[in-house]
């Protein structure tokens, strides 16, 4: 009888240090979605989720043209944050091998009110480096729906490069092979230095060198290029008015096959790098 109170109590203290933990972790995980809800939606600011983001969101495929797309479609459909009420939800363990997140993560939902509308955000949190980070978040607003598809699909549709004059056409090229060896360089803060005024707005100098430094460390140097197309458009959707150019390259890397899009600007008469992008091949 004595070892089965002895057991008793001990099953109890490992049940007292479990519930413990969960709840410290619970108010650290909703401490951090509370402190980021005005930073990202107050205005609906992609650059303010990039930096509370895991490096694995970070490195889903498209997900900064797909993630400045949605915010911008539900920022005009919505208009800025007004209110936003204490996050609910809470922290749970996935030991499975086929987990999609395995270890510690949390689920929190936040009722949102929007000039224009509610919604609800969804975030889903990890810790990262002994820091929570955002790994996936959703925005759930039926008032704003529909806006939002058509806003983005008419974007998508509407993106459509066409061949120009052989003289813009080599003097995109020329601005392109310039950019390519910028980034092939060691310094390629470089790069930014030279980019357009919009693109040095939208992107900081350091997240533009850490999101190419991470990108080479996986993909390795660079072993042939391949200039497949040079297009040109008027009034990119979502990007300021004016005129665009886009070089699309294959390239060989020494641990990837990539495709690298690099996006121009017309600026004080020269073509100017404004957004570059890679895409595994397949």
């Amino acid at each position: 009888m004595r070892f089965l109170g002895y057991l008793f109590l001990l099953l109890v203290g490992v049940a007292a240090v479990l519930f413990g933990t969960r709840y410290y972790l619970d108010r650290q995980a909703g401490a951090f979605v509370t402190q980021a809800v005005q930073p990202i939606y107050t205005s609906w600011n992609f650059e303010a989720l990039k930096r509370r983001a895991s490096d694995r969101l970070l490195q889903t495929p498209d997900f900064d043209l797909s993630g400045r797309e949605m915010f911008r479609a539900f920022g005009r459909a919505l208009g800025p944050l007004r209110s936003a009420a204490a996050p609910k939800g809470g922290t749970t363990y996935s030991w499975k091998s086929d987990a999609e997140i395995r270890g510690v993560h949390a689920d929190f939902s936040v009722q949102a009110q929007f000039e224009h509308g509610k919604a609800q955000l969804k975030f889903v949190v990890v810790k990262e480096g002994g820091v929570w980070r955002i790994v996936g978040f959703r925005i759930d607003s039926p008032a704003a729906l529909d806006a939002v598809s058509e806003a983005i699909g008419k974007q998508r549709s509407e993106v459509s490069f066409v061949p120009g004059n052989p003289e813009a056409t080599a003097a995109v090229t020329a601005s392109a092979t310039k950019a390519m060896a910028c980034l092939d360089s060691d310094s390629t803060g470089s790069c930014w230095d030279r980019a357009s005024r919009h693109f040095k707005q939208d992107v900081s100098r350091q997240e533009f060198t850490s999101n190419l430094a991470a990108m080479r460390a996986s993909s390795g140097l660079p072993q042939g290029r391949n200039l497949r197309s040079v297009g040109f458009m008027v009034d990119v959707p979502g990007y300021p008015r004016g005129d665009y150019a886009r070089a699309v390259y294959e390239t060989t890397f020494s641990r990837a096959k990539l495709e690298e899009r690099l996006l121009f600007f017309k600026q004080d008469g020269e073509w100017v790098l404004s957004g570059y992008r890679w895409n595994e091949r397949r």
